[in-house]
């Protein structure tokens, strides 16, 4: 199921959430990177790693694809994907920012077990912020050119999200 907003966000439920999940935080327990003091694991800058595709099932990839281009009429390029983990009660969290080389942000919640580490959005018309309702196993997906921000993670539970960027191609 797919909930569209009028702030030009939607919110893409991922089916096979709980076969994957074990299976991405597995895998990220084998990383050890860490790319900014903000933020308590991530490999943003090592770009070795497709998390798309390690994150969700083909039929969940398939869904995604296909609503990208029902939306859009154009295919998704990936350009890149990393995970980001904010350990419990540490304040780590991701500033301010966007993505300006990119045309599609995609954030998905493998771990979000509380509301007050939900994504902020910034209405790029009204300035205001924006907390989609988002939780665990959904995949939160908008333009690139908003600006967003993880809240510190002040509670006793671990968030874990997986990020993605995508280009649109002109259908063929």
């Amino acid at each position: 199921m797919i909930f569209s907003n009028k702030n030009n966000f939607y919110i893409f439920k991922i089916k096979d959430h709980k076969k994957q999940k074990e299976k991405i935080l597995s895998r990220i327990l084998t990383n050890n990177y860490s790319f900014d003091y903000t933020i308590s694991k991530t490999d943003w800058n090592i770009f070795q790693n497709n998390w798309f595709n390690i994150a969700f099932s083909m039929h969940d990839r398939d869904r995604f694809f296909k609503f990208i281009y029902n939306k859009y009429n154009k295919k998704p390029y990936l350009l890149n994907s990393w995970y980001n983990q904010y350990e419990p009660n540490s304040g780590s969290h991701h500033t301010l920012h966007n993505h300006k080389d990119s045309t599609i942000v995609g954030i998905y919640y493998v771990e979000l077990k509380n509301n007050l580490l939900r994504t902020v959005l910034i209405d790029p018309i009204s300035g205001k912020k924006i907390t989609p309702r988002t939780h665990e196993g959904d995949l939160l997906i908008f333009k690139s050119n908003i600006f967003h921000e993880s809240p510190k993670n002040f509670t006793n539970t671990r968030k874990t999200a997986i990020a993605f960027n995508f280009d649109l191609n002109d259908a063929v």
